[in-house]
This record gives C-alpha cells, structure tokens and sequence, in this order.
C-alpha cells in the first residue's frame, strides 16, 4: 500500500476516535450533521456499486459483506465487523463506489458524511 494512503488513514482514525468522544460526550444533543446512526436490515443493502459517495460508515453492532456483482451472482469479497469502517476509499478519490455493501445480520452503523470530515481533515497539519 501506497505511504500516503497509509498515512490518511490514520488521520482518519485519529479523526474518528475524537469526532466519537464528542459524540459520546453529546449524545443527548448531538448533531445530525456530525454522526448519524443507521440501522440496516439482515440482507439489505448499505450502499451498491455505482452509488455516489456520501459517508463513510463504522459499524456498531451486526456485520456487513463487500461483494461485487459477477453476472448473476455476488462474490464475498470481506465481512466487516463491529469497529470497523467501511466506505472511506471515496473519501479519498471521489468516485462512484467499487462494490456493494450488505447486511449478513441485523446490523447498525455510525454514518460519518464526507462533507463533516473534509471540515475536520482540512483543519489538519499535514505537511
């Protein structure tokens, strides 16, 4: 992997870690452009392939599956577990989203919109 995309990642993290402390620390107020929390159902989908771009998300409780589309089936690519991101490549590039995202059980995330943390990621010193 690429030093740089390394290196934004774990900006990223330290971002998250204290963009949920606020949260935590606010959670009877908290507002809805910062974190928004998502439940999504057993075999429904969090995002498709092709879909533009607009959070990336941490999973709270249940798992997720990455699967690409081959045809007529899906191909698991990875399972995404409580703690765990999913969606942060397009924070980076901006495309279309490489690959469907779907609930393998009852699940819940933190949606994290690009918008708040490009706020976050600009206030940064990276030099």
């Amino acid at each position: 992997m690429d030093f740089v995309y390394l290196s934004l990642v774990l900006q990223i993290k330290l971002l998250l870690s204290h963009e949920l402390a606020i949260i935590k620390a606010h959670s009877s107020k908290r507002e809805s452009h910062v974190a928004d929390a998502k439940k999504i159902n057993k075999d429904m989908y969090l995002f498709r392939e092709g879909d533009a771009p607009d959070a990336m998300y941490i999973v709270k409780s249940g798992t997720l599956a990455v699967t690409k589309t081959k045809g007529n089936t899906e191909v698991v690519l990875a399972e995404i577990k409580p703690g765990s991101m999913v969606g942060e490549m397009a924070l980076f590039d901006n495309k279309p989203r490489s690959a469907n995202v779907k609930a393998t059980s009852e699940t819940e995330v933190i949606a994290l919109p690009y918008e708040s943390l490009n706020k976050q990621l600009d206030g940064l010193p990276v030099h």
